[in-house]
């Protein structure tokens, strides 16, 4: 009897096995890869770039690892190492995303940015039928950059054990499946006071489940701590990043969809338990369902960072917080054009931000920096030693920015109250002699324009150069050389921070800074399109909007 019901267990154990092959481990899941050799890791040097660069992606297709065959490049994330180097990653292959012939890429700048290696790392699955993406760096005490990726149904982890080394002794650990996989986590971790790094995870696209995972190891581990769930009926992809306030509270903010902005948990005892989700939340947590940022700044201050709009991609705007998230007076707007996507954030020592996104993944295919301070926020323009504004991480191999303009009527300034539109127009040439980084040289002529300008009013204003030629072919003003900021009103404003351990720095709302032209892109309807079904997350395949 023992041995007859020892054989049916057998059999049953088959059975399951070929019931789980044949489809799959469960709704999101692919099957895992238990050997790290399915995922390969290239590191590009000039030994083997040429013969990196004429590698196709599959069998397929005519794409290559080479920059110039890219169809479509986004969804960035930057880190900066203590000395200095600027790592972005993002991913690219194929025709749009998702695709099988997805893959990570990692490209590096000595130079702040102006220039970059890419790619420097390409990580990519070995199996041309499954593919790489959604990376996300987080960079450990001892200065490991870990770069995390989804892949073949779980998220994955590759160490750069030395990113500030020579190029050529730079060694990269193999990549291995995460200790306690980290799903649908996109947003990169945060290290908490106590020490603890926290993340947040979803277990799969639609799901209302947020999980709160925490590492006591500096990122080597992670565990479950907290479960939380959403109500929204606007669920889709929740992207959520978790922020720590000066007393210590957890604030875990999730994108929603369909315009309604982001919803906010939040814990009083380190993640272990939540409040029910806080939803209108009120200007400036808004968004048209896309991803945003929170981030805590060295100085004990909070950004936002989002699309000023609630039907559109346009307008990426960086709110300040003094004041721990109760009121956000001050913002910059970083890019006003169409399908500006996706900001991830890091900061440095002296306290300034580095900021990336993608623009246009499919058109531009732009991945764009640009560097500030909490001071250029509360100007309302980029105008600081070490500022810079829209530096080009990638973009369309045909395109080129117009980077300076002979023509000195400067980026910023600065106008007493009650000045009129027609004397700052006046100020300004009525032709313009632009440069692109081509070298072409071409004169433009036309007239300044600006929109909803209050001259009575403080605020931040911005002119734009409309100009009556076309432009030389595949020439752009992608950096926005041809407009300045103008702003009515004193900057002599100091902002202070808050005490540690206190749940407030400077209190009380002046009012955000105006900017006159988000009213009018915010017509603009760059229409979100999300397409998410049961059969697409089985395969993997799901199309992040």
């Amino acid at each position: 009897m023992i041995k007859k019901i020892s054989i049916i267990s057998v059999l049953i154990v088959v059975l399951s096995f070929f019931v789980y092959c044949a489809f799959g481990a469960g709704e999101g899941d692919e099957v895992l890869a238990e050997e790290a050799d399915v995922i390969k890791v290239i590191k590009v040097t000039e030994s083997n770039r040429d013969e990196v660069f004429a590698t196709k992606l599959s069998s397929g297709t005519a794409e290559t690892y080479d920059p110039s065959t890219r169809k479509w490049n986004g969804i960035p994330h930057i880190e900066r190492t203590a000395k200095g180097r600027l790592w972005v990653t993002w991913f690219s292959g194929g025709p749009n995303e998702p695709d099988d012939d997805n893959y990570v890429i990692l490209a590096y700048s000595d130079d702040n940015g102006e220039t970059w290696n890419d790619p420097f790392i390409i990580i990519d699955v070995a199996d041309t039928s499954l593919r790489a993406f959604d990376p996300f760096l987080f960079t450990r005490k001892n200065g490991e950059l870990i770069v995390y990726f989804y892949s073949n149904g779980g998220r994955w982890e590759m160490t750069v054990k030395n990113p500030d080394a020579t190029p050529a002794d730079i060694v990269c650990g193999k990549p291995k499946l995460t200790e306690q996989d980290l799903k649908a986590c996109i947003q990169e971790p945060v290290r908490l006071k106590n020490g603890e790094v926290m993340a947040l995870s979803q277990p799969g696209i639609n799901s209302k489940q947020l999980d709160a995972m925490v590492s006591l190891d500096d990122g080597l581990s992670w565990k479950l701590r907290s479960t939380m769930y959403s109500v929204s009926a606007n669920k889709g992809i929740s992207e959520a990043k978790v922020v720590e306030l000066n007393d210590g509270t957890l604030w875990a903010m999730a994108r929603i969809d369909g315009g309604k902005g982001v919803e906010r948990f939040v814990s009083a005892d380190g993640g272990y338990n939540w409040s029910e989700p806080e939803y209108d939340l009120g200007y400036p947590l808004i968004g048209p369902g896309s991803r945003f940022n929170i981030t805590k700044l060295k100085s004990g201050n909070i950004i936002f960072v989002t699309n000023d709009s609630t039907s559109s991609r346009t307008a990426m705007t960086v709110f300040l917080s003094v004041d721990d998230g109760k009121t956000w007076p001050y913002s910059l707007l970083i890019d006003d054009r169409s399908n500006v996507t996706y900001p991830e954030v890091c900061e440095d020592d002296e306290g300034y931000i580095y900021l990336v996104y993608d623009k246009g993944r499919d058109t531009e295919k732009e991945v764009r920096l640009c560097i500030f301070n909490e001071a250029d926020i509360v100007a309302g323009a980029i105008k600081s030693e070490k500022g810079k504004d829209r530096l080009c991480v990638v973009k369309d191999a045909e395109l080129y920015d117009i980077i300076s303009v002979k023509d000195d009527y400067g980026r910023y300034k600065q106008v007493a109250i009650g000045t009129s539109k027609q004397d700052i127009i006046s100020s300004l040439p009525s032709t313009v002699t632009a440069i692109a980084e081509n070298g072409e040289t071409f004169t433009l002529t036309g007239d300044w324009k600006t929109y909803v300008f209050q001259s009575k009013k403080k605020g931040v204003y911005k002119f734009t150069f409309a100009y009556n030629e076309i432009l030389p072919k595949g020439v752009q003003d992608g950096r926005g050389m041809l407009s300045i900021r103008v702003r009515v009103g004193d900057t002599d404003e100091v902002i202070s921070s808050p005490d540690e351990g206190s749940s407030s720095g400077k209190g009380g709302c002046r009012g955000r800074i105006s900017y006159a032209d988000v009213n009018l892109f915010a017509l603009v309807l760059v229409l979100s399109v999300l397409s998410v079904s049961a059969k697409a997350i089985k395969s993997g395949k799901f199309e992040r909007p």
